[in-house]
């Protein structure tokens, strides 16, 4: 064997060449930016993660949908949904121990609420106070009219 020849010459390559693929845009970025999934290698289909899907859809038409939405704020959401999502799964187990948590549950709800309560603030989902109606108008619809 000569110096100006490889050793691989001659040698021809067992795999076949691939076909390139036509591809959209659409498909070249992920699942989760295209919106297909909201997790990579998770199953979609069970009760928590449609209760998540559904949530995410809520606040999402709760500012004006899709269209008017932005990235930021679609985090924001997704924040928001998972963070309700967790304060759900945590009432549903106090619930099902008869109403008891430990300290360290309840320090994890408080957390967890009180997280959610800044990131609906931040996205303008503001509290707003209920009307009530004071002790005098109360009494008069009370009173039978005479």
């Amino acid at each position: 064997m000569s110096m100006e020849q490889s050793p691989l010459e001659g040698v021809k390559n067992s795999k076949p060449r691939r076909k390139r693929a036509d591809l959209s845009v659409r498909q070249l970025r992920s699942a989760v930016t295209n919106g297909s999934h909201l997790f990579v290698h998770i199953d979609h289909r069970g009760a928590t993660m449609r209760r998540l899907r559904d949530l995410i859809a809520l606040y999402t038409s709760d500012l004006g949908g899709e269209d008017f939405v932005s990235e930021a704020v679609r985090c924001l959401i997704r924040r928001a949904a998972m963070l309700q999502l967790q304060c759900e799964l945590l009432d549903q187990r106090f619930a099902q121990a008869g109403g008891e948590a430990t300290s360290a549950q309840l320090i994890d709800y408080q957390r967890t609420s009180s997280a959610l309560r800044r990131i609906l603030e931040s996205l303008g989902l503001e509290r707003r106070a209920k009307p009530v109606m004071s002790l005098e108008q109360y009494i008069a619809q009370e009173e039978p009219a005479a």
